[in-house]
């Protein structure tokens, strides 16, 4: 999985901040030989040092397979066009950030496909891994919504 985007650094519990803790976690758990290799990655892009440089973000977007897109000051997110450009799948985490935003680009009854949906709330306040979520969906249906998000470019 990957996230792009800056924040996370404040003490209070909010979503960003989660995912920044469970990547370096699953970091630390990689080197020390157990737990989840390689399945993490944070860009940070904080202070925009990504906006000249979309290698920083296009690269490990072309390479991951899911892409993490918590909301900002917004609900909206440029990286969430980056991402399916990417053929990456988008992890929402809040449903006006994944189903209310683009209706006129992306049908609301066509995100299940391309898509998958973990409550922030849940993430922050119950506890639950992204990591151990994404790691449960088979294979087979990563590989279709992988596919969906592809065909996606081809409407852009």
């Amino acid at each position: 999985m990957l996230f792009t985007g800056g924040g996370g650094f404040s003490s209070n519990p909010n979503i960003r901040r989660s995912i920044r803790l469970e990547c370096e976690n699953a970091t630390s758990m990689n080197a020390t030989g157990s737990g989840y290799s390689n399945f993490c990655e944070f860009v940070d892009c904080l202070n925009g040092i990504c906006e000249h440089d979309p290698i920083k973000f296009m690269k490990p977007m072309l390479q991951a397979s899911f892409c993490l897109e918590p909301s900002g000051d917004t609900p909206m997110r440029k990286s969430m066009f980056d991402s399916i450009l990417a053929g990456c799948i988008l992890v929402f985490f809040e449903e006006i950030s994944a189903k209310k935003q683009y209706t006129w680009h992306l049908p609301e009854e066509e995100y299940d496909g391309f898509s998958v949906f973990i409550s922030k709330e849940d993430v922050v306040g119950k506890g639950v891994r992204i990591l151990d979520v994404l790691m449960s969906i088979p294979g087979a249906e990563v590989g279709r919504k992988r596919e969906k998000a592809l065909i996606f470019n081809y409407g852009f």
